[in-house]
């Protein structure tokens, strides 16, 4: 198995792996409700295609298809503010 490091994040971020491109029926290999400033996971996927999404309140949502390699791989994700983001609080 290999490493995948999601690094950048926003604390608190939601993160959710996949295997498979179509989100009907492809296979979560990892996630989190609540990050903190990175995420770590294992796989075992190598040469399978996948996707990664992250999402945190008041940033757009990471959307990163991604090839699953048989070596460690670290990722920087960069969050962008989403300007269109109300907090009725």
């Amino acid at each position: 198995s290999a490493n995948v490091t999601l690094t950048g994040l926003k604390a608190g971020s939601e993160v959710r792996a996949y295997v498979g491109t179509n989100p009907a029926t492809a296979t979560e290999l990892s996630g989190t409700e609540s990050s903190g400033t990175s995420f770590n996971f294992s796989q075992s996927s190598g040469g399978q295609a996948g996707y990664i999404v992250v999402h945190a309140l008041g940033y757009v949502s990471v959307y990163l298809p991604i090839t699953y390699s048989s070596s460690d791989v670290s990722i920087p994700i960069q969050q962008a503010v989403d300007r269109t983001y109300s907090n009725p609080a």
